[in-house]
């Protein structure tokens, strides 16, 4: 069983870095690492210094969607990984991914997310998001948020993978299409993913605003069927800060 991980990039800088770091603690055995750059981007670090085998540059247009498929084009394996560059992968995390893989054979799967962040809001944020998945995932309609999200590559090519028209809830969508194409979504509790707080924690009244400003489209979705292509989203709340100390639980590692 051959695994394409997928990991889009728009300068992330050293955040890609530290998710590289997790990446080569992984076994990685029939795995390949796709890191798709914008066509204006130069790779830098691991992606450009031959120090990874597993790992291929592709380069795309600018665009969540478009990166990743292109990244899913360059791959042959049997299933995609996508993951979000600013993210961190807990030890094991890639080997649970192959067990999930073996045992239940699922069409699309998405998995448990821990904020990494110093703010208490934020990291409940993160909580009361999985359990919206989860409460949603109860009338047989699970999404894929895009910190990590399993597709087998036979229901990604059938459904034309993501939509590049979109600029949020992408991620959300492609359940959307998967589900239209008679496929379904499972939610795994374990393992977890860390991820960052969009490289910066925001203030409160910000959090607010963004979580607030993604339940309404995600219900606009579910209740309407309404999509949002708004060109780039602006996620400029405050300065994109460099990674320095990370904070995370080390009894989330699987």
């Amino acid at each position: 069983m051959l695994l394409d991980v997928v990991i889009p990039t728009y300068r992330d800088g050293a955040w890609l870095e530290h998710l590289l770091d997790s990446v080569v603690e992984q076994n990685l055995t029939r795995t390949r690492i796709f890191v798709v750059y914008d066509r204006e981007e130069v790779p830098e670090g691991r992606a450009a210094s031959g120090m990874m085998p597993e790992l291929t540059v592709v380069h795309a247009p600018r665009g969540i969607g478009a990166a990743r498929n292109a990244g899913a084009s360059a791959g042959a394996g049997d299933w995609i990984l996508f993951l979000d560059a600013d993210g961190i992968l807990p030890d094991g995390f890639l080997a649970h991914v192959r067990q999930i893989i073996m045992r239940d054979n699922p069409n699309a799967a998405a998995f448990n997310f821990y904020a990494d962040s110093f703010k208490w809001y934020l990291r409940a944020g993160t909580r009361v998001s999985w359990w919206y998945l989860r409460f949603m995932n109860l009338f047989g309609r699970a999404a894929l948020p895009g910190f990590a999200t399993l597709v087998s590559r036979r229901a990604f090519t059938e459904i034309g993978g993501y939509r590049n028209d979109l600029a949020i809830s992408e991620d959300f969508v492609l359940s959307d299409d998967l589900f239209a194409a008679g496929y379904s979504v499972s939610l795994y509790a374990r393992p977890w993913l860390i991820y960052s707080t969009r490289r910066f924690d925001l203030p409160i009244a910000a959090s607010a605003r963004l979580f607030w400003r993604y339940l309404v489209i995600d219900l606009a979705r579910r209740l309407s069927r309404r999509t949002y292509a708004l060109g780039e989203i602006d996620y400029a709340f405050g300065a994109h800060a460099e990674p320095g100390r990370r904070r995370y639980p080390r009894d989330l590692r699987t």
